[in-house]
């Protein structure tokens, strides 16, 4: 029973090991996966800053170029204006007719004025539109003309951006001409380009960090510093040049967008294995009691159930199994066949066979108290046993069958009282009676019915016996 139980043990080890092992690759894989998935978001998050930066800064350049054109174009067309201005600049019904046509061809303007050559404004500004920072810039683009890139300018009424042109005539330059338009104008474009949890922002390149306009407007209506922390610096994903500006065009990541997708990719592949952990413990679980039931039904199928004994497809099993070991080195064993006869009370009457079951009880009681380590008792049918000893000759065999018919003669204890039987017992020895089961059990059963014949001849002579005394 011991080397079962190992085998049992044996048996169920390489399942679990299997279960280990496969709960392990599936970590390993989900581990793997989910490292490829954030690379992938990552890979993919970095594309898309890219495709957003370099798309949008394209159109911002793009749109300026096309301003700065469109303002030159103006300006050559109404070229005679313009020198008319130049030569009567407090003419006000020349300038409402410039401040018509620039309003018709530049809805969106925010102020404009005329310079001579050397960037001094010509037009007096009532309405303080151009402010000295403007004023400033032009006096620098009139003395080098690669001063022209666009950056915000603040004012209190709009942050605005400025567009400067030469003013010709015959191919000479007769002065400046000065558009400037609201930053929001370049918001739009920002806000068409970003990407879902980025925000595009249009930096100043000689302020780091500083911020000049983003997807809402010009930093005047952001509600925070307008300068980047350094956190944020190092945040920025991807940042490229605007054509013609002093800006810088940076896509920054909300905080812990990266972050946030590891966290959830690694819960996702959390969620998976404990769905999987789940799964193989209520199978594991499954299989833990389709093998309770069928050790149960193997053990009720190999035993008894009135006496709990190994019953004769144990008895078969076992002796094959002994069989087929004689056959690899030298083995010796005996099958002994046992019936303990009717069971009679003390008075002569016969017990009452629904009592049979607690006589079959104590007779196998009795035999085990006789029986050594190496032999196994088993029930067979009616009022049979057999007994399975290893590693006994033929004379150790004769031995436990007398001493098993010596202690079933003694009174049997059942609940009603006692109960006396006269066993008889057969053996055969392996190999010398028979080397397969059949002829083994053929010679063990003759045997025991040899020994009740003989029960049975005595059993007159001692009644004759005691009637003469």
């Amino acid at each position: 029973m011991v080397d079962a139980m190992k085998r049992r043990r044996n048996s169920q080890l390489p399942v679990w090991l299997l279960v280990c092992v496969m709960l392990a690759m599936v970590g390993a894989l989900l581990a793997w996966d989910a490292d490829a998935r954030y690379e992938e978001f990552r890979r993919k998050q970095e594309s898309l800053m890219r495709s957003s930066v370099s798309g949008t800064a394209g159109e911002i350049g793009t749109y300026l170029t096309e301003l700065r054109r469109s303002v030159h174009l103006f300006a050559n067309s109404e070229k005679e204006l313009l020198d008319k201005l130049r030569s009567h600049p407090e003419g006000l019904i020349l300038h409402d007719q410039l401040n018509q046509r620039v309003r018709f061809n530049f809805p969106e303007a925010f102020a404009f004025t005329l310079a001579n050559r050397s960037g001094n404004p010509l037009l007096e500004d009532f309405d303080g539109l151009v402010g000295e920072v403007c004023q400033r810039d032009i006096r620098q683009f009139a003395a080098d003309r690669a001063h022209s890139e666009v950056y915000v300018h603040p004012h209190p009424d709009v942050y605005h951006f400025d567009v400067m042109v030469d003013w010709e005539k015959s191919g000479v330059a007769q002065g400046i001409f000065f558009v400037s338009f609201p930053a929001d104008l370049l918001a739009r474009a920002l806000r068409h380009g970003q990407i879902p949890g980025h925000r595009l922002l249009l930096l100043h390149k000689k302020i780091p960090g500083l911020i000049e306009i983003t997807d809402i407007g010009p930093r005047i209506l952001l509600k925070r510093d307008f300068k980047l922390s350094a956190e944020e610096m190092r945040r920025i994903g991807y940042s490229l040049p605007v054509a013609g500006t002093a800006w810088n065009l940076v896509d920054l990541p909300e905080a812990g967008l990266f972050e946030n997708a590891r966290r959830g990719i690694i819960r996702e592949a959390l969620l998976v294995m404990a769905l999987f952990l789940m799964a193989t413990a209520v199978m594991m679980g499954l299989l833990h009691l389709s093998r309770k039931k069928n050790r149960e039904l193997g053990y009720l199928y190999r035993h008894d159930p009135v006496t709990g004994l190994p019953n004769r497809y144990f008895l078969l099993e076992h002796m094959q199994t002994l069989i087929n070991r004689a056959k690899r080195r030298p083995l010796t064993f005996s099958l002994l066949f046992l019936d303990i006869g009717d069971a009679k009370s003390p008075d002569g009457g016969f017990f009452d066979r629904p009592d049979l079951a607690q006589v079959l009880q104590s007779a196998a009681a009795r035999i085990q108290a006789v029986l050594g380590k190496h032999d196994t008792l088993v029930r067979l049918t009616g009022s049979e046993f057999a007994v399975l000893s290893e590693d006994v000759s033929g004379e150790q065999a004769k031995r436990l069958a007398e001493n098993i018919e010596a202690a079933l003669r003694q009174p049997l204890e059942v609940p009603d009282g006692s109960v006396t039987c006269i066993p008889s017992a057969g053996f055969a020895v392996y190999p010398m009676h028979g080397k397969d089961f059949e002829g083994l059990v053929q010679v063990a059963n003759l045997a025991m019915h040899a020994a009740k014949r003989r029960s049975a001849d005595a059993a007159p002579r001692e009644a004759h016996g005691n009637r003469s005394i």
